[in-house]
């Protein structure tokens, strides 16, 4: 873990600086089929009333896990909050 530190934060650096990173080019053609699929706006702002709300439906989603997990429970109920949780943000 302690290895991924320096590579993670000198991508992180300049994406949250807005500039562009070497996986624009792998993952942004992803991100743009994602939101013209789901019907996001990424250009659309989202007040603090609209947020609250999608967090208070995304944390209610992830509070109850399955009884008996296997590898397969575990990777779809993670896909399905993440999928969710995009979804109902924005």
């Amino acid at each position: 873990m302690l290895a991924l530190v320096n590579p993670v934060g000198l991508w992180l650096f300049p994406l949250y600086e807005g500039r562009r990173t070497p996986l624009h080019s792998v993952l942004g053609p992803i991100e743009r089929g994602f939101y013209r699929h789901s019907g996001i706006d990424p250009e659309a702002e989202q007040g603090w009333r609209r947020y609250a709300v999608h967090m208070l439906i995304f944390n209610a989603n992830s509070a109850r896990p399955f009884e008996n997990p296997t590898a397969l429970t575990n990777f779809m109920q993670m896909l399905s909050i993440f999928l969710i949780g995009v979804t109902v943000t924005y």
